[in-house]
């Protein structure tokens, strides 16, 4: 019949676009790359100093300003991903494609922690809720890579660059950190004593798998929040021993 013809030709239609927007997407992907080496360098540089989370979230240099625009950019890109896939408007098989699972992934892993360090620098919570995994702070961009990780791991050995080790970090870390710290100032740290001990434990968990590197532990952010627990809580606690031998004198002030 006609109508079955023209829901035959609307079906075609619909595929084409759709294979079109994913051509669009994969052009994008050189850009993104560049985006990335450009974020992985700078962080490597932030690690020789107080860390790629505080020197983001400080913003006292070039570099941390030239991040920014970066961020933006990679943010611009995913964002107009994100909305093609909440529109249905990319192929079925494009979240299951390794590449642009480990791309989504290198996205949340890098850029995630300076969107928390932008969020908490211009104290966003003010106008809305608390940046946390499954807030309203937190951009949705981020919830799409979340997800295809997990499913993709099932399907590739565990040598595959998608079982790297940093990426069973919460990428949320840093912001489950400055939520202790505002809860602790807020509350008291009877509080976020459950909270805290729980974080503590998964910090150990990660430590130990190689997930989270030591030097972390001293970064302004994480002292701040360390210095901010009670004597007793810290002698008893199971990240102790390694929060000792972090110990940093000098830090520069977080806000």
């Amino acid at each position: 019949s006609m109508e079955a013809r023209l829901s035959l030709i609307a079906a075609e239609e619909a595929e084409q676009a759709k294979k079109r927007n994913s051509n669009r997407v994969n052009g994008y992907k050189d850009d993104i790359n560049q985006c990335l080496s450009k974020l992985e360098t700078y962080r490597h540089n932030c690690d020789e100093g107080i860390g790629y989370y505080d020197a983001f979230k400080l913003q006292e240099k070039n570099a941390d300003f030239e991040a920014n625009v970066t961020r933006l950019q990679l943010i611009g890109y995913w964002e107009e991903v994100r909305e093609m896939l909440r529109q249905f408007d990319l192929p079925d098989s494009f979240e299951v494609e390794e590449d642009l699972v480990e791309l989504g992934t290198r996205i949340r892993f890098l850029v995630e922690p300076i969107d928390i360090a932008n969020f908490y620098r211009h104290d966003k919570m003010d106008a809305a809720d608390l940046y946390w995994r499954d807030s309203q702070a937190r951009p949705k961009y981020y919830k799409y890579p979340e997800n295809w990780l997990p499913h993709m791991r099932r399907l590739v050995p565990e040598n595959h660059p998608l079982w790297k080790k940093e990426w069973n970090l919460d990428s949320c870390f840093w912001a489950r950190v400055e939520n202790m710290c505002i809860e602790i100032k807020k509350k008291g740290f009877d509080s976020e004593k459950e909270t805290v001990v729980k974080f503590e434990e998964e910090v150990e968990k990660w430590l130990t798998e190689g997930a989270l590197s030591e030097p972390e532990l001293k970064r302004p952010t994480f002292q701040k929040w360390w210095g901010m627990l009670p004597e007793e809580h810290k002698n008893s606690s199971c990240i102790r021993h390694r929060m000792v031998q972090q110990a940093q004198p000098a830090n520069p002030t977080v806000p």
